[in-house]
């Protein structure tokens, strides 16, 4: 590795988790709202109106689909930086 890749490869993963979290966020509220047609929120953990299994249903749910796509979206970044990285380490080597 170059001695500035440790430097961008800590730079790129933090990108990468706050757009996967963002995007995450986008993709659960549209699969809720699809779920429920009547505009049904998203219920908050601190709505008290709710039923607590709802809201624990919600998080769990959340969660699961804010794990896939900030894996999905690490798994590429990381193979994006890889062929980067090795791509020019090999110009500096010619």
């Amino acid at each position: 590795m170059i001695p500035r890749s440790k430097t961008t490869h800590r730079l790129l993963g933090i990108a990468s988790g706050v757009l996967g979290g963002a995007l995450a966020g986008a993709v659960f509220k549209r699969y809720w709202r699809g779920l429920f047609e009547d505009s049904h929120e998203v219920p908050e953990p601190t709505a008290l109106d709710r039923d607590i299994r709802e809201v624990l249903v919600v998080a769990a749910l959340q969660g699961a689909v804010a794990g896939v796509i900030r894996a999905a979206l690490g798994r590429m970044t990381e193979h994006g930086y890889r062929r980067f990285s090795v791509e020019e380490v090999e110009e500096l080597e010619r």
